[in-house]
């Protein structure tokens, strides 16, 4: 009995013993795949740096996102040279050199910001990125646009390309193994990973940023309310639009009290045009008839319409003048005798015909589209008088005064263009724009625009403009509203131009709400662009 209970026990022992041996056995041989499945069970890993998809200007300078200082992924297990990194990291980093010591003897890796992009190349075990952050409250405020609190685009591009900016969005992160306690594996299996976030993909704009910069700076220092858009004479693209006042993108329920209207784009809204809708006047006088160029009114200060007194703003009168002179002294009377010798019809087809009352395409941003009359509509002889110089229930936007300017430097008429290509990782896709110019005006009377244009600047009302080393040409307004502030009426001031007179290549809008007081003249605005720009 004693026997067989040891022959028992000693059978159990061996079972237990070659049991236990499979199982090592089963360990070894699958080392690998347990440390594994260990190790992705217990991976770690750190989102270092993000950012939305780029905006870039025509030239391909990235103008959503600024770069003040870079970030050094630090993995300790691949560093060769302690010294080499330490002495490389201590030249810029915005941590004391100390903590950084530390953190390598520790083993886990870390990030760390530097205030630049060294030239050097990066020791081993180092991971430098650029750092992206969002451009500033300043530069191309309105036509950017801003995000919300849920990144998604709210105004301008950000809105528009809303979808296309977040799939092309970047990040960098990292990853290594560790035991649960966090602690790295001898073979931590560092990984670092950078998803698209040092690509240039983004949104290419016609927008260059030399000439957007300009305008944001002299706006800054000159026009409190209002807008300036500045386009390519050669096929109408967009080069630059701003609009003030500035809004501050962090603090959007502040701006949303402001009497002003900070958060519009006063380039895509609409206005009374006033007097550079003269120049439409004289395009449709001169394609109906152009010996009307020669034509002659004597203006006494005002004229008796219908049962009304319509009055010239110079009330004692410019006397006996020609289109030429009238247009440079924007002369009402002589325009209001223009008006009816043209005739209301003729003019409502010559403004269509240059892009008035058309929806403004600008790559889906949302123009306001002109209130413009058809040529159908019955009308008055006072209603054809105001329409004349501007007045009554005609509202332009900056981008249809720029329409005119556009058919009287060249007598064509071509689209606006905003966008020019969308990058993506793996190509480039060209956006379709409608850039084929159409004759509108016949050349004569473009030449005679161009000269009348000039003439205004050299010698009329846009005399601001002028500057004896170049070239300006252009046409002034001011626009009644409508509205009253304190007792007087607001009045609206544009002046819409082009440089050189000669060789034209950029053409200017300015418009200065009156809503607010500016600290210059929208001729003096023009002025200061044109001079800039040909630096």
């Amino acid at each position: 009995m004693y026997i067989r209970r040891v022959c028992l026990v000693f059978c159990a022992m061996i079972f237990c013993s070659c049991a236990l041996l499979l199982k090592i056995y089963d360990i070894a041989a699958y080392k690998e795949s347990a440390v594994s499945a260990l190790s992705g069970q217990y991976t770690r890993k750190v989102k270092v740096l993000e950012r939305n998809g780029f905006v870039l200007d025509r030239n391909e300078n990235i103008i959503s996102h600024k770069v003040e200082s870079s970030l050094c992924v630090v993995n300790p297990k691949g560093v060769r040279d302690e010294n080499g990194v330490v002495s490389y990291l201590e030249k810029s980093a915005a941590t004391g050199i100390s903590e950084i010591i530390e953190k390598l003897r520790k083993n886990e890796p870390f990030s760390v910001t530097l205030k630049d992009f060294p030239e050097e190349s990066a020791p081993a075990g180092l991971y430098v990125f650029e750092n992206y952050t969002e451009n500033d409250n300043f530069f191309c405020r309105h036509l950017l646009g801003y995000y919300n609190s849920e990144n998604k685009g709210v105004t301008g591009v950000y809105r528009r390309f809303s979808d296309t900016l977040s799939l092309l969005s970047g990040s960098v992160e990292y990853r290594y193994d560790a035991d649960p306690g966090g602690n790295p594996f001898a073979d931590n299996n560092f990984c670092i990973s950078d998803k698209n976030y040092s690509s240039k993909t983004g949104v290419v704009l016609t927008v260059d940023e030399k000439i957007q910069r300009i305008c944001d700076e002299v706006c800054e220092d000159m026009l409190f309310d209002g807008a300036v858009l500045v386009c390519s004479v050669s096929d109408g693209s967009v080069l630059a639009l701003s609009s003030r006042p500035l809004y501050d993108k962090d603090n959007i329920a502040k701006s949303l009290d402001s009497p002003h209207g900070d958060l519009i784009n006063k380039a895509f809204s609409r206005y009374a045009p006033g007097s550079v809708f003269k120049t439409v006047v004289a395009a449709s006088a001169l394609e109906k008839d152009e010996a009307l160029y020669n034509f002659e009114y004597e203006c006494t200060g005002s004229v008796e319409i219908g049962d009304k007194i319509f009055r010239c703003h110079n009330l004692s009168g410019h006397g006996k003048q020609t289109m030429k002179e009238a247009y440079a002294n924007s002369c009402n009377t002589y325009f209001y005798a223009l008006a009816k010798e043209t005739g209301y019809e003729e003019i409502c087809y010559t403004a269509r015909r240059m892009g008035i009352g058309d929806e403004t395409a600008a790559c889906g941003l949302a123009v306001k589209e002109a209130s413009f009359p058809k040529e159908d509509e019955t009308h008055t002889d006072a209603y054809l008088a105001n329409m004349a110089i501007g007045q009554g229930d005609m509202l332009l936007s900056p981008f249809d005064v720029m329409k005119i300017t556009l058919c009287a430097v060249s007598g064509e008429k071509a689209e606006f263009s905003l966008v020019k290509k969308i990058i993506y990782p793996s190509e480039s896709v060209e956006i379709e724009n409608k850039t084929v110019k159409k004759r509108v005006l016949g050349e004569e009377t473009a030449e005679k625009l161009a000269e009348m244009m000039r003439f205004c600047v050299t010698d009329g009302t846009g005399s601001g403009a002028y500057d004896e080393n170049l070239k300006t040409s252009g046409k002034t307004a001011t626009a009644q509203s409508g509205q009253y502030k304190d007792g007087k009426e607001v009045l609206h001031r544009w002046f819409a131009g082009f440089f050189p007179s000669e060789k034209p290549e950029l053409a200017v809008v300015v418009f200065c709400d009156g809503h607010a007081q500016n600290n210059a003249p929208p001729s003096k605005i023009f002025l200061e662009i044109a001079k800039r720009t040909q630096l």
